[in-house]
């Protein structure tokens, strides 16, 4: 065993069951020499060797009986901690063998071995750290150029991107942010001239735009909102309760009415109002706005348009002049036209009061006087000065020059009223006239006079249309009911020759006629007035001849009034 090795200072030994030394490695001798020169076998615990000598005594004091292998460990002052196998054998000898190693013989070249490690780690982590820093660098050298100029682009200054002449990741980069900067500012540049359209859109239309946020109550205006409201744009923040002085005290009620209704979930805010501007012009304007809601349905805005209509409005007015002016020609031109009717109206009550003024005088002149005859002769007189009367009202009433007035009339009377004016036309062109005028007819919210106008118009245009034939009757008839909505349906039907099929889609256009002396205005008119009352007037064949005008009014919250004219009216 003198030449077995373990470790660097380590030692395998033998010992027998009395604890002597068999054999030892590292040279150490298993005997001793005495004074006589005897050769003494040595006690392992007295060996010469320190580490079979303390390995011995730390076994003696561990002590174990049990065969096979087993280890322990002990610390010793001079070689720190020192590790030992035991292996014990009972037959064919009672031998231990022992191995005992400090823990510096194995430990020593890990530690060099990793001390090594750790030095050569250092240096490589600095060789990679100082490269890594120079690839960053290099690498992110261009991307910090990118970086300032996007932070440059978004402060709006629109500097030029460096150049990056690479092939790499970074390079494509570079040039997907050169192409995106190029189309951003096309964008922006395109962006910038449609602002720029809009508001001169807004400015020749007179329209604007706000914008009122219901958290801070604060309101943005355009450019033309502020020019509407006559003051320079951006001058000063608008407020809610600034802009409400700036609306006309009489109309501030609907204002704040629709606001509260656009806040409470109705669908739009659309109302006109009057404002005073600073210099104390009055304009009249058009606002509509929409609420809108978060995700979670919260009330966040109302964004809405304003519009100057002051101009249109004052138009509208001259227009509605204009219309009044020809709607009252057109009326005293159709009067005009029953000057020979009117005349024969008015002629029959005054002739026929002269004739009893006569009786009168003869029943006085009598001896004696019959005063029964001459009181009843002057009641007929009397009687006779008010037909004349009559029919002098009622044309007074056709050719007054009112402004339009809305009442609430028996549409029945009205008609009658016109019938006994162009009874005499009716008689001179042997036109049959009859009338079916139901009672309970629902009575009619308009202009009376308007209306009459109507009436009268689809009367003369059938005498006229009938006067041109020579054979098969002539006969005109009017009548009124109740339509499917609730209204009222008014149909003029006459057997007069028809109308022209290339005509029927032009016949109530302004200036068009069929007739040689026509304006061509009264059809027109007629639609006109009807529309404005809400109706619809239309026209279409009567069969086997002739042709049916035909318009409706719409229904009215009103009660209905007794027709005292029901039936077919006598030939007139």
């Amino acid at each position: 065993m003198n030449s077995l090795r373990v470790g660097d200072t380590g030692r395998a030994f033998i010992i027998d069951a009395t604890g002597h030394l068999i054999a030892a490695s590292g040279g150490v001798s298993p005997v001793a020499i005495d004074a006589d020169g005897k050769h003494l076998r040595l006690h392992a615990s007295e060996a010469a060797d320190p580490i079979v000598r303390e390995t011995t005594r730390h076994l003696e004091i561990a002590g174990s009986s049990s065969t096979g292998p087993r280890a322990f460990s002990f610390d010793d002052p001079e070689r720190g901690r020192i590790y030992a196998a035991v292996y014990r054998y009972e037959a064919p000898v009672n031998w231990t063998i022992i191995a005992a190693v400090p823990a510096s013989d194995f430990l020593e070249p890990v530690y060099r071995a990793a001390y090594l490690s750790i030095v050569i780690g250092t240096v490589l982590v600095a060789v990679f750290v100082v490269l890594g820093f120079w690839v960053v660098g290099r690498t992110l050298r261009p991307l910090t150029a990118l970086t300032q100029a996007a932070q440059a682009i978004s402060k709006g200054d629109w500097r030029n991107v460096p150049e990056v002449r690479r092939n790499d990741e970074v390079g494509l980069l570079a040039q997907a942010f050169t192409l995106m900067t190029a189309r951003l500012k096309e964008t922006l540049e395109g962006l910038r001239r449609s602002e720029a359209k809009l508001e001169e859109a807004q400015r020749v239309a007179h329209v604007g735009y706000w914008e009122r946020d219901l958290d801070t109550d604060r309101i943005t205006w355009s450019d033309e909102t502020y020019r509407v409201f006559g003051l320079t744009p951006g001058e000063g923040t608008i407020t809610l309760a600034g802009m409400r002085e700036r609306i006309h005290p009489e109309d501030r009620p609907i204002w704040s009415q629709a606001a509260a209704e656009a806040l409470g979930g109705a669908s739009r805010c659309d109302l006109e109002y009057r404002v005073v501007r600073p210099n104390g012009e009055l304009r009249i304007v058009h606002s509509q706005g929409d609420l809108t809601r978060d995700a979670s349905g919260r009330p966040r805005s109302l964004f809405g348009t304003i519009q100057d209509i002051t101009e249109r409005k004052r138009a509208e007015e001259a227009l509605r002049e204009v219309q009044m002016e020809l709607t009252h020609a057109n009326r005293v031109t159709t009067v005009g036209q029953l000057t020979a009717s009117v005349a024969h109206e008015v002629n029959q009550p005054i002739a026929a009061a002269v004739t009893n003024a006569q009786a009168a005088l003869r029943w006085l002149r009598a001896q004696p006087p019959d005063l029964e005859e001459v009181r009843q002769a002057l009641g007929r007189i009397i009687k006779n000065g008010g037909r004349a009367g009559d029919v002098i009202g009622r044309i007074r009433a056709l050719i007054k020059k009112a402004p339009p007035r809305k009442d609430r009339f028996d549409l029945n009377e009205a008609i009658l009223d016109v019938i006994v004016l162009t009874r005499s036309e009716v008689l001179k062109h042997g036109v049959s006239l009859q009338t079916q005028l139901p009672t309970g007819l629902p009575a009619v919210d308009g202009d009376r006079i308007q209306l009459q106008q109507v009436i009268l118009n689809l009367i003369l245009n059938a005498v006229e249309a009938m006067s041109d034939i020579d054979e098969g009757a002539r006969e005109l008839r009017i009548s009124t009911e109740t339509d499917a909505a609730g209204g009222v349906l008014v149909t003029v039907r006459d057997t007069g020759p028809g109308l022209d099929a290339t005509s029927v889609g032009r016949l109530f256009e302004a200036f068009y006629t069929t007739k040689p002396g026509g304006m061509g205005m009264g059809l027109s008119i007629c639609r006109s007035i009807i529309e404005a009352h809400g109706g619809r007037l239309r026209v279409c064949a009567n069969e086997p001849s002739g042709a049916v005008f035909q318009f409706t009014l719409p229904p009215q919250l009103a009660e209905t009034v007794p027709a005292e004219h029901a039936g077919p009216m006598p030939v007139v």
